[in-house]
């Protein structure tokens, strides 16, 4: 059975990142000639909304496919999650919220997500793999 889990929206990612853009933007508008800064902001600020709007991660039969956008796809198969823990790490993820969890699978790889239902997704992945020790 195929269950898809939508993103966190994080507003504490998206509003210091729309606020610089939008300073930028201003900025680009008090010069006489800014048309191409202009559109790299527009099609920047595009570019962040879609990412945003377009995470989700989708267990299906014994893997785990995380999509970021049209540029980040990745699966994982289920049976190599070794754990599962919160993290509010800043690095760069394919998860547009502060509020993650850590997948800790293979030998040392790792990746960071952001489900709105945290609870339904790590209980989803422990179905397929009780193994998994989860911590959030």
């Amino acid at each position: 059975m195929k269950r898809v889990y939508r993103s966190r929206f994080g507003w504490e990612i998206f509003v210091p990142a729309a606020l610089l853009l939008a300073a930028v933007f201003v900025l680009l508008l008090t010069k006489p000639v800014a048309w191409l800064g202009l559109a790299i902001v527009g099609l920047t600020f595009a570019w962040m909304i879609h990412l945003f709007l377009n995470t989700h991660y989708t267990i299906e039969e014994n893997r785990v496919t995380i999509v970021c956008g049209f540029l980040y796809r990745k699966e994982i198969n289920i049976q190599s999650i070794n754990s599962i823990r919160e993290s509010r790490s800043i690095l760069s993820a394919p998860a547009p919220s502060l509020d993650r969890l850590e997948i800790r699978y293979g030998k040392h790889q790792r990746v960071l997500v952001s489900p709105r239902d945290k609870a339904g997704f790590v209980s989803a992945l422990r179905t397929i793999n009780g193994q998994i020790a989860a911590t959030p």
